[in-house]
């Protein structure tokens, strides 16, 4: 079999099985992960029209991203509902959209069909490997498109001299609005102008570079002055963990490994093309998925950025030696086994009627609970406690970022030791650590366990 035939059978082959698994998990109507919830608490926000970064206090917790995705996902939800599915419904558009950037940027290299297909498929074919954030309520998939847009941007000033203008625009405003949505995308901007700085375009460059930073930063100072400093907080100081493991960074350099065949290709176009733009852009991120990685403890999501940049430069390769490419040129094999090797793992949280029965049994509760909203904390499922009309809790996973002497944490363990809340929904290994050293427990399991991923327990207060 020659190898364009095998790599589109196994490039549609990943593009049906990500299709497959969006179309069971997108309609699903509640959390799918805990990493939906900054997504869904932000967009709350927004129609709400209160301020997305305040000072965090354990029933709001600002999320860590800048506001670009909350605003799509506002608009989504006015035209659809506010609702879980209508908020994924951005980032499925941002991946079919990538996807067909990269389709379209490839075959104007000038890349056979059967190639460009190919390229615009690794895409879905990471859709496992990049923490099933194709299709989630997050901020990646958002953000890997406008970088996109950006990298294209930057390579027409390098490859079209004639309408620098446009290109600029383009490259200005895709760079900003990436900044805009997730903090690691400078990385990328950075990277495409040292591109376009080694191919000889300095000038254009620096302006690039510094118009999109401009326009990033202006934006984030008004929010900042806004909110008296929280978005400094939010944005910048409270995800940064003051130390990382060491297991942490030789995990995120281990998930190198998924990428790697495709890597030596941007490596190898990346010493014999004249420009370089989307061979430096992609390889710049490589450095900072790796720190962004090992600082959140394994989360696969920071690669996305990676992989419309991988396609394109794979694309690239394969166009400029698509003559000689047979199963006897080292590429084929590279790009075989990048394609086949991405979509290893199982697709993840396909949702089934049990768990939707059981988040609707925990819906019911919050609803009937009597309760009042500043007596019961809810971290893990905070669109549950917005359907039974209930103020969302801050989610666990924000509260989280936060170092365990910080006295947003210190504050929660001290409410929980003292009794202080009525109802807690948490794990059993959460109120372990909430209440150590207490004595007796001030909380004893209430209504019992609701089969969820994590499993969890209402804890009611002792002698209620």
């Amino acid at each position: 079999m020659r190898p364009p035939v095998l790599l589109t059978a196994l490039a549609a082959l990943s593009a049906a099985l990500w299709l497959g698994a969006a179309a069971r998990r997108v309609p699903f109507p509640f959390e799918l992960t805990h990493g939906e919830d900054p997504t869904i608490i932000g967009v709350e926000r927004v129609l709400r029209h209160q301020p997305i970064y305040t000072p965090p206090t354990l029933r709001y917790i600002p999320p860590p991203y800048p506001p670009v995705t909350f605003l799509l996902g506002a608009t989504a939800a006015r035209l659809f509902g506010f609702t879980p599915p209508a908020l994924r419904l951005v980032s499925v558009t941002s991946t079919l959209v990538m996807a067909a950037l990269v389709f379209m940027v490839v075959r104007r290299m000038g890349a056979r069909l059967d190639a460009a297909c190919c390229c615009a498929a690794i895409v879905f074919a990471a859709g496992t490997r990049v923490g099933d954030a194709l299709d989630l309520a997050r901020v990646d998939a958002p953000a890997a498109l406008f970088a996109l847009i950006g990298v294209i941007g930057a390579y027409g000033l390098a490859d079209d001299a004639r309408r620098r203008r446009r290109w600029m625009a383009i490259a200005v405003a895709g760079f900003a609005a990436a900044m805009l949505t997730k903090q690691p995308t400078v990385a990328i901007a950075a990277g495409a102008a040292a591109g376009l700085w080694r191919s000889d375009r300095a000038g254009d460059a620096v302006r690039m570079l510094a118009a999109a930073a401009a326009a990033a930063g202006i934006v984030f100072f008004w929010l900042d002055v806004r909110a008296g400093g929280a978005a400094w907080l939010a944005l910048v100081s409270a995800p940064a963990r003051p130390s990382i493991p060491w297991r942490d960074v030789a995990s995120a350099v281990g998930r190198l490994f998924f990428y790697f065949p495709a890597t030596l290709l941007v490596a190898a176009g990346w010493r014999r093309r004249g420009d370089r733009v989307w061979e430096t852009a992609a390889l710049a991120v490589v450095p900072m998925a790796i720190a962004a990685n090992a600082r959140v403890g394994g989360s696969d999501n920071v690669w996305l950025m990676y992989v419309p940049l991988l396609a394109i430069a794979c694309g690239r390769y394969w166009t400029d030696h698509a003559p000689r490419i047979s199963w006897r040129h080292p590429a084929a094999w590279l790009l075989a086994a990048q394609v086949a090797v991405l979509p290893h793992r199982p697709v993840a949280r396909v949702p089934d009627a049990a768990e939707r029965r059981e988040h609707e049994r925990l819906v019911a509760h919050l609803a009937s609970s009597d309760a009042g909203s500043d007596d019961v904390l809810n971290l893990w499922f905070p669109y549950a406690s917005m359907a039974a009309g209930r103020p969302p809790s801050g989610p666990r996973v924000q509260l989280f970022d936060f170092p365990p002497d910080d006295p947003l944490n210190r504050g929660l363990r001290a409410a929980i030791a003292a009794g202080a809340l009525r109802e807690v929904i948490a794990t059993p290994d959460d109120m372990a650590d909430w209440t150590r050293g207490a004595d007796p427990p001030p909380y004893v399991p209430g209504v019992g366990a609701f089969d969820l991923n994590p499993r969890v327990l209402v804890f009611v207060r002792r002698g209620m």
